[in-house]
C-alpha cells in the first residue's frame, strides 16, 4: 500500500525532505487521476511533470526532471504526499487488484474488516493458502523457516569471516581509503564549469554495495541473525570512517552520516519487501538480542577512561538506535512481530533511544490509539513530524480540548511552523477569545506578511486595535510587496502615504505596478498620469529597449485607460510614445493590443 513510510523508504533522506517541503509549500498543482494513475506538475527549479501508478507489484513513479540517482526524487514525493493528502482516504476503500491488495490506507492498515480471519472457514484457509504457495513458491521458504521445520542455511559455502567485528575493520578501512579527487570522482564532461559539487555517492555505494547484497540475501532467505550482524558491522564501520583519505573539492561534510545514508539507499527496495515477508518470533527475538547484546558492549567500552586501552578509540562512537529505524520498521509486520520488538524495547530502555518512529508503528500494528497518543505527546514537542501527525489525529477523533491545548504546547518549540494546520483546521470564530485566538491571529499575521493577500489583513484587521493596526501597515513599509503594503494602507485611511510610495518605486521592477496604479490613481489622477509619462519616457531612454520593456510601458499606460477620467489622456499618451519613437514597431504593437492605438 502506499504510505508516508513506504515513500521514506523509497526516497533518500534529502529527497524526502525535499519532496515533503514541496508538498507543504503547495507546489504540487491538480492532480488528474485516471484509474490508478495520478499525474500533476510540481513547481520546483522549473516546472516538471511527474505521474504515479499504482501496480500490483506497488507504486511506480515517473518524472521529467534529470534526477538519475538512488530512489525516487523530490517531486516524486511531493506527488505521493498530494496523491494521500487528497485521495487516501477515498481510495482506502477501494482494491488496488482483483486480489483485494489496499495500496491506500492512512493510518497503514488494511482496509479489510478486521474480522476477516473469523468469518472465513478453516478450509478455505487452507485452500487458499496452497493455491498461493503454488503461485508463489518462495513462500514456501518463509513458511518452512516460520513454522521451524528446516533451519534456514545459506546459500553457497558459509562466510567464515561474517562476523560484526570483521566487517567493521573492512568497511572503515575501504571508506576511510577513499580519495575524493579528479582521478577518482565522475565529471560531466559536457559541463565541466558546472557550480554544482561532484557527488560523491557512487564511491562510497562501490564500497557498501557487496554487504548490502549480502543483507538482501540474507533477508529474502529468513536469517535475520546474519543481516543483523552484516547491519552492525557496516554501520561500525561507518562510524570509525571519519574522514576519506582526500577530499580535493570539500563535499564531505559528515562523513559517517553521508556514508550510512547511502547504505540506507541500497536497502531501499528489501525494506519495502520485507513488508511481505514473515518471520517467526524466535527469529526476531534471536536478532534483537543480537543487537541488544552488541549495543550493551559498547556502552561497557564508553565507560571505559582509560586512553591506553585498545578498545578505547572504537567507544568514541556510540550506537545510535535511530539510525536502525528503517529497518526496525521493516521488521514489524503485524501485531506478533510488533508485540515481539515492542518487549525489546521495554527489556532494554530503548523508549527514548532513537526509535520514537518505531514505537509509532508498533502502536499502529497492535491497533492501540491510547498508546499512540502517548507516545506520540512524549516525543512531539521535539519532533516536528510527529507533533503534526498528533494534532491531525486529535483533529481526526475530534478532541478539540485536546487538540488546542497540544498546540499551546507545541507553539513554543516550534514557532511559527504549526501556521499552516492551524490556518487549514482551525476557525477563528471557534476559539475563546484570548489566548486560544490569538494562536489563530498570530499564524495569520504570520501568512499574511508572507503572501500578502489582502483577504486575510481584513480578517485580522477586525480583531486589531487601531494601534496594531498601524503597527503592521508601517512593517510593511520595508516588504518588497508594495501592492499589499498600498491596500494596507488604502484599507487604513491613510491615503496621503500612498503617492509618495508609487513615485519611490523602481516601477520596471515591479509587476504589480498595474494594480498599484488601479488602486492610487483614482486619488491623485493628474499626478500618477504626469508619473506614468516620467517613467515611460525615461524607461525608453535608459532601460535595455526590448518587447518586455515595452509590454511593461504598455501596460502602465493600459492601468490608466480603465479609469474613466483619464481614458481620453491615455490614449494621447499612447499616441505620443509612438510619434516620439517611430522606429521602435514593436512599442506600437504592444500599445495596440491594449486597445490604446489603431
Amino acid at each position: 500500500m502506499l504510505t508516508k513510510t513506504l515513500l521514506q523508504h523509497l526516497a533518500t533522506g534529502s529527497s524526502f525532505s525535499r519532496g515533503e517541503s514541496y508538498f507543504d509549500n503547495d507546489s504540487v498543482r491538480k492532480i488528474n487521476r485516471n484509474a490508478n494513475t495520478f499525474t500533476a506538475k510540481v513547481d520546483g527549479s522549473q516546472r516538471y511533470t511527474v505521474s504515479l501508478t499504482l501496480n500490483a507489484t506497488g507504486p511506480d513513479f515517473t518524472c521529467s526532471c534529470p534526477y538519475e540517482l538512488v530512489g525516487i526524487c523530490k517531486h516524486s514525493v511531493a506527488l505521493g504526499l498530494a496523491v494521500l493528502d487528497e485521495f487516501g482516504p477515498e481510495l482506502a476503500r477501494s482494491s488496488a487488484d482483483d486480489a483485494g491488495i489496499q495500496w491506500f490506507s492512512p493510518t497503514g492498515e488494511p482496509a479489510a474488516g478486521n474480522d476477516l480471519w473469523q468469518r472465513v472457514s478453516d478450509d478455505d484457509k487452507l485452500r487458499f493458502l496452497a493455491q498461493l504457495l503454488d503461485k508463489k513458491p518462495e513462500l514456501k521458504t518463509q513458511l518452512a523457516l516460520f513454522a521451524g521445520v528446516v533451519t534456514p542455511v545459506p546459500v553457497g559455502k558459509p562466510d567464515k569471516t561474517l562476523s560484526a567485528d570483521v566487517i567493521c575493520s573492512e568497511v572503515c578501512e575501504q571508506l576511510t581509503d577513499l580519495r575524493f579527487d579528479d582521478d577518482s570522482l565522475d565529471f560531466d564532461q559536457d559541463d565541466w564549469y558546472s557550480e554544482e559539487s561532484p557527488d560523491p555517492t557512487p564511491l562510497i555505494a562501490d564500497v557498501l554495495q557487496p554487504y548490502a547484497e549480502k543483507v538482501v540475501i540474507a533477508l529474502r532467505e529468513g536469517r535475520l541473525t546474519d543481516a543483523i550482524t552484516l547491519y552492525m558491522g557496516v554501520y561500525e564501520g561507518t562510524q570509525a570512517a571519519t574522514e576519506p583519505d582526500s577530499d580535493e573539492y570539500s563535499i564531505i561534510d559528515n562523513y559517517p552520516g553521508q556514508a550510512w545514508e547511502v547504505w540506507h539507499e541500497l536497502l531501499l527496495t528489501i525494506y519495502a519487501e520485507m513488508a511481505l515477508r514473515v518471520f517467526s518470533t524466535d527469529q526476531l527475538r534471536q536478532a534483537l538480542q543480537q543487537l541488544a547484546d552488541r549495543i550493551r558492549a559498547f556502552e561497557e567500552l564508553e565507560d571505559d577512561e582509560d586512553p591506553d586501552d585498545d578498545d578505547y578509540v572504537e567507544a568514541l562512537y556510540g550506537y545510535n538506535l535511530k539510525a536502525f529505524e528503517p529497518l526496525l520498521i521493516a521488521l514489524v509486520t503485524e501485531e506478533t512481530s510488533a508485540q515481539v520488538m515492542h518487549e525489546a524495547i521495554t527489556q532494554n530502555g530503548w523508549q527514548g533511544f532513537g526509535t520514537e518512529y518505531v514505537q509509532l508503528h508498533i502502536a499502529n500494528k497492535r491497533k492501540d490509539p491510547e498508546a499512540w497518543l502517548k507516545i506520540a505527546g512524549q516525543f512531539a514537542p521535539t519532533d516536528l513530524t510527529i507533533g503534526l501527525q498528533l494534532l491531525d489525529k486529535l483533529r481526526q477523533m475530534g478532541d478539540k480540548p485536546t487538540l488546542i491545548t497540544q498546540l499551546h504546547r507545541l507553539s513554543k518549540p516550534f514557532a511559527g511552523q504549526l501556521d499552516k494546520f492551524i490556518l487549514e483546521h482551525l476557525s477563528i470564530t471557534d476559539l475563546q477569545p484570548g489566548r486560544d485566538q490569538k494562536l489563530y491571529l498570530d499564524a495569520l499575521a504570520t501568512r499574511c506578511r508572507r503572501l500578502g493577500q489582502l483577504p486575510d489583513y481584513l480578517l485580522l484587521r477586525e480583531y486589531y486595535t487601531p494601534d496594531k493596526r498601524r503597527a503592521f501597515a508601517n512593517e510593511l513599509a520595508s516588504s518588497y510587496n508594495s501592492l499589499f503594503y498600498l491596500q494596507v494602507l488604502h484599507t487604513e485611511g491613510r491615503m496621503d502615504e500612498l503617492l509618495p510610495v508609487v513615485e519611490k518605486m523602481a516601477w520596471h521592477h515591479a509587476r504589480s505596478m498595474p494594480d498599484i496604479l488601479a488602486l492610487v490613481a483614482p486619488l491623485y489622477p493628474t499626478d500618477c498620469m504626469a508619473l506614468t509619462r516620467k517613467k515611460a519616457f525615461s524607461s525608453l531612454e535608459t532601460g535595455k529597449r526590448d518587447r518586455g520593456l515595452y509590454a511593461l510601458i504598455a501596460s502602465w499606460v493600459a492601468a490608466l485607460h480603465n479609469i474613466t477620467e483619464l481614458r481620453t489622456q491615455a490614449v494621447t499618451l499612447a499616441g505620443t510614445l509612438i510619434s516620439s519613437n517611430p522606429r521602435l514597431s514593436a512599442l506600437r504593437d504592444e500599445l495596440r493590443q491594449k486597445g490604446l492605438v489603431r
